[in-house]
């Protein structure tokens, strides 16, 4: 047995946290009832340093880019036996999972579904409403400095599947009373994957710390002192984050339906809530926030914890 005699113990072993469990520290929050399948994965072309994510009702399928041009990382956020059916798939003599993750990520942006009844009115109304979606769509195409790209094809998955349950959880308390050990990245918080928002988390909690032990230890304190600055500030942020995160989950997983239809309890019909004509308001609002820069940069800020 090693015994380490230390002054401030920082804990980073993840969201089943050894450190965490054993002094039994609050751990919180509710589960997705969604789970991702990640996989690395080889491609038939270079892929430029830019992520491609596609929404689906059950959840996003993201390809994102690794330290090689030639390979990609798969996260597919879905429910928990259609991830289980993809492991099975790739462990079969009959592999097609490449071909499965392909047929989504290339297929084209599909016609909204109607948005009002089939009245002549209601035709008209609809009209406008496309005509502004997809001239947004195509205005910030034309008028922005780089090009559509499609993702790129992929040619072989290098890797076994691994699944994980999705869940948004966090500790309470980031330190302990005593303040000798204080938690950082996955072990104080987890998120869902959607917005790839995990790592940014992670390094904003090592930042913030790191600058509260230095100002400590320019000051001839203990360097624990200030531990409490960084449990306020980054739940303050954190929980900004996960708040948005989980309105983005819920929003991305309804589906729209005809004003006309009655819509079933919610989480029938692969865990989706059914409303009227919400794609295209989901449309609307995507198309606003890319074209409103002060917004989108502002979204952007946050994201990266400069704000």
């Amino acid at each position: 047995v090693v015994v380490i005699d230390t002054k401030l113990l920082v804990a980073a072993d993840g969201a089943n946290s050894f450190v965490r469990n054993t002094l039994q520290m609050p751990w919180e929050g509710y589960d997705y009832g969604r789970t991702a399948m990640t996989c690395v994965v080889e491609l038939q072309s270079p892929m430029p340093p830019r992520a491609f994510q596609r929404f689906l009702p059950a959840g996003p399928l993201a390809l994102l880019p690794t330290w090689s041009p030639h390979h990609a990382t798969v996260v597919w956020s879905t429910m928990p036996s259609h991830a289980n059916a993809m492991k099975k798939n790739y462990e079969s003599a009959n592999n097609t999972l490449q071909d499965e993750i392909n047929t989504v990520l290339q297929e084209g942006p599909s016609r909204l579904p109607p948005l009002c009844s089939s009245s002549s009115w209601g035709k008209e109304v609809e009209k406008m409403v496309e005509t502004l979606t997809y001239g947004m769509t195509m205005a910030h195409w034309t008028e922005c400095d780089t090009t559509y790209r499609a993702p790129p094809l992929i040619s072989n998955v290098v890797r076994p599947p691994l699944t994980f349950p999705l869940s948004s959880r966090y500790a309470p308390l980031y330190a302990t009373k005593d303040q000798r050990v204080v938690l950082v990245g996955d072990a104080a918080h987890t998120v869902h994957p959607l917005a790839g928002q995990g790592l940014n988390l992670g390094l904003g909690d090592v930042d913030v710390l790191s600058r509260e032990i230095a100002k400590a230890w320019k000051s001839g304190m203990d360097v624990s002192t200030f531990v409490q600055d960084y449990q306020v500030q980054r739940q303050r942020h954190v929980g900004m984050v996960q708040t948005g995160i989980h309105t983005l989950h819920q929003l991305f997983g309804m589906t729209s339906s005809p004003a006309s239809q009655p819509q079933p309890p919610q989480g029938v019909g692969g865990g989706t809530t059914s409303i009227p004509g919400i794609m295209t308001w989901k449309s609307l609002g995507m198309n606003f926030i890319n074209h409103a820069g002060p917004v989108r940069r502002q979204l952007a800020a946050i994201a990266a914890g400069i704000v």
